[in-house]
């Protein structure tokens, strides 16, 4: 595949293609193909004072921001907290707001004291939950993207400018022209025709027919093989922002009855060390010809606890109009859970395009 090609994809194509050109073993072609950044420079921090002067408001259980600037701001504002919920769920509180995310914590803690895959409390959210069947694994999702999770109200929803947006597992809808009065409609659909022409869709993660809603998913057994490692990593697009997002996530489980499942066991973690990621902006859904890229610096991180069964960190999302170019983007991820005293990982070499020890 040659260079010029790659650059006049679109952004859902981009991310698919990368995975499969990964999986058909396609890598180190692009690898050549494309030129290697010389230059890295840190990615800008959105400051806490910068947030709390222009935080957005609540209407009907909903956040409402001005603009997409606005919203952009707050996005990578948590996206460099999210390590730091406190923080978050302290300013949803000042502003009277429940976000997704809340909601979802509470359930999978809960969903640790019981001896099967669901609970009622799980089921009492449909619109918060999501469950996920994968070679005899049944794993519990958030219906929206982690970070949009902390925008998100229970029902997915909130507004940016004049457009109104619900988050689901498969699709990002939007209300174009801010009619309020279709928000139910917004909250009945479920798949990629809304049968309204105020309203559009657009694939919220990138799935391919082998891994379903991730692009990697790998696992780690202790001695026992009755309990184990599952490392994750998904990609998808944020649609006010017009770009993709990456995510990493450890899970603890146990096998009962020939099905694993989530199951707190002695901890879980995700980390990386510093990397850096590629991008190039985007013009509507095309790139820019001859656009520049531009590097950007990713710094370390560690998520998790002994008290954690499921950790997700999101590692990259770009500003507006932009999509990251995985095969000259670098980061590497370890996914840890610890059980009996013993700890299993597992570890990718370069967590954008899924290539592992």
């Amino acid at each position: 595949m040659k260079k010029v090609n790659l650059l006049k994809v679109a952004i859902c194509v981009m991310a698919v293609v990368s995975v499969t050109m990964f999986n058909s073993g396609c890598e180190k072609e692009n690898l050549n193909d494309l030129e290697q950044p010389t230059s890295v420079k840190k990615t800008r921090v959105i400051s806490d004072d910068e947030i709390m002067k222009d935080l957005p408001k609540v209407k009907d259980g909903r956040l409402v921001f001005k603009d997409s600037i606005n919203f952009a701001n707050y996005f990578y504002w948590l996206i460099d907290n999210q390590n730091n919920t406190d923080k978050i769920k302290k300013i949803n509180a000042s502003l009277g707001f429940v976000c997704m995310h809340e909601i979802y914590d509470m359930g999978i803690e809960i969903l640790n004291d019981s001896e099967n895959f669901t609970c009622p409390y799980i089921e009492e959210h449909p619109k918060v939950f999501h469950t996920e069947e994968i070679d005899n694994s049944i794993f519990q999702d958030m219906q929206a993207p982690d970070i949009v999770g902390y925008i998100a109200n229970e029902q997915g929803i909130y507004q940016v400018g004049n457009k109104i947006y619900r988050s689901t597992y498969d699709y990002c809808y939007c209300i174009t022209n801010g009619d309020e009065s279709k928000i139910q409609t917004l909250l009945n659909l479920n798949d990629e025709k809304t049968g309204d022409p105020f309203i559009s869709s657009s694939p919220t993660f990138i799935k391919n027919a082998q891994t379903k809603s991730q692009y990697s998913y790998k696992t780690a057994y202790f001695p026992d093989e009755k309990h184990r490692t599952v490392a994750r990593l998904k990609t998808g697009i944020v649609q006010v922002l017009g770009t993709t997002f990456y995510e990493a996530e450890t899970d603890s489980q146990k096998k009962t009855l020939g099905i694993w499942g989530g199951w707190k066991l002695d901890g879980a973690w995700v980390s990386w060390g510093t990397g850096y990621y590629t991008w190039q902006y985007t013009n509507g859904l095309q790139y820019t010809q001859g656009s520049d890229y531009h590097t950007e610096t990713i710094s370390a991180y560690t998520a998790g606890g002994s008290n954690k069964q499921k950790i997700t960190a999101t590692f990259c999302s770009e500003t507006i109009n932009t999509i990251v170019i995985p095969y000259i983007s670098s980061l590497a991820t370890v996914h840890t859970v610890h059980y009996d005293g013993m700890s299993r990982e597992v570890r990718y070499i370069n967590s954008f395009t899924g290539t592992y020890e």
